[in-house]
């Protein structure tokens, strides 16, 4: 089977999660649909900017370890690629 390389794009909207620091300036982050990925900066901006990047920075990696886990897998399985667009 021929694998399928044109994209598809389509727009997500995700919930970020920001709590400020009670202590001082600051933030922690992470969005509702990902909670494992945390991040913490000084401004809301900053945690925005870093907690996309972040993300995608995980879901790279984790994609990258599932394609190797699929090279074990004894089936049939079609790959394709979605390109997702951040706002």
């Amino acid at each position: 089977m021929k694998p399928n390389t044109k994209a598809t794009e389509k727009e997500s909207v995700w919930n970020a999660i920001l709590i400020r620091d009670k202590s001082g300036p600051g933030y922690t982050a992470f969005f509702a649909e990902f909670p494992d990925v945390v991040i913490e900066a000084k401004t809301e901006e900053e945690a925005q900017d870093l907690l996309i990047k972040t993300t995608i920075a995980a879901m790279d990696h984790k994609r990258s370890r599932s394609i190797e886990k699929q090279r074990d897998f004894d089936g049939d399985f079609v790959t394709k690629p979605v390109k997702i667009k951040f706002a």
